[in-house]
């Protein structure tokens, strides 16, 4: 994470290092586990809290050039900000509404759905998103060459996911999942019952071997094929019965040369 910050991920050179670092630290991991004869044995989830994006100096949202600092206060910074007006909620909604063309202001309650934190009491009047990218700051400058937290359905905010154990399919190769859906699948994993969670543990039955799942598109596949296989059965019936239902056509004429056979040899 710090790494990410301060390098940006498209710094090929150095976060090839840190990343081969890391990987150096899982091999370890993996090596002892099979070491002690665990590999085989024991649930392994390697995954990440958040994605990262490139940030620069020339992609600085600037809010002294728009709003006095007198007017608000700031709880939390870039790229997600929570600010606490001093003054008229709108007035200040307004001002920063037209502060910058990459800077996204919302309202308590016009915050996105798909956030999952517009109920909550602890978040303030005013929450102030940049575009990807993008920091929002005071001043002129910004250390950030790497950041995150910006909107979560940005492809570049998603996070991996490898498993290995015995409760996960092998080679299996899935879609997307949101990362609270992890969650309770731990839960169902070690066999406990999870406190109230924005996950859906339906998301990850696919990866479970004691699971039964059928993705959308497989379920339409098989409903069409079964129709297709029973159209074609019907179709068979009906032919197969028109066939032998109709007389044949000589069957009278070779009834009416039997009759003209002697019945007394």
């Amino acid at each position: 994470d710090a790494s990410g910050h301060r390098y940006g991920p498209e710094d090929k050179e150095n976060m090839r290092r840190v990343l081969k670092g890391i990987d150096d630290l899982v091999g370890d991991l993996v090596y002892k586990l099979k070491t002690l004869g665990l590999w085989e044995n024991l649930n392994v989830i390697i995954t990440s809290d958040h994605g990262m994006t490139q940030c620069s100096q020339d992609r600085l949202i600037n809010l002294d050039s728009c709003i006095r600092r007198s007017d608000y206060t700031v709880i939390d910074w870039t790229p997600v900000a929570a600010v606490l007006p001093k003054i008229n909620r709108t007035e200040v909604y307004n001002t920063l509404k037209t502060c910058h063309p990459h800077l996204n202001v919302y309202l308590k309650e016009e915050i996105p759905a798909r956030f999952h934190y517009q109920h909550n009491d602890r978040i303030p009047p005013l929450i102030l998103v940049a575009d990807e990218g993008w920091t929002i700051g005071r001043n002129k400058s910004s250390s950030k060459l790497g950041d995150h937290g910006y909107d979560n359905s940005l492809p570049s905010m998603h996070p991996f996911l490898a498993a290995h154990g015995p409760a996960f399919h092998k080679g299996y190769k899935h879609s997307t999942i949101n990362i609270v859906d992890i969650y309770p699948m731990m839960c169902h994993i070690l066999g406990l019952k999870p406190h109230p969670n924005n996950g859906t543990f339906g998301h990850t039955k696919c990866l479970l071997v004691d699971q039964w799942c059928i993705n959308l598109p497989e379920a339409i596949g098989i409903v069409i094929g079964a129709l297709l296989v029973l159209t074609m059965l019907t179709g068979l019936i009906i032919i197969m019965q028109k066939r032998y239902s109709v007389p044949h056509p000589f069957s009278r004429l070779q009834l009416q040369e039997d009759d003209d056979d002697p019945l007394i040899g």
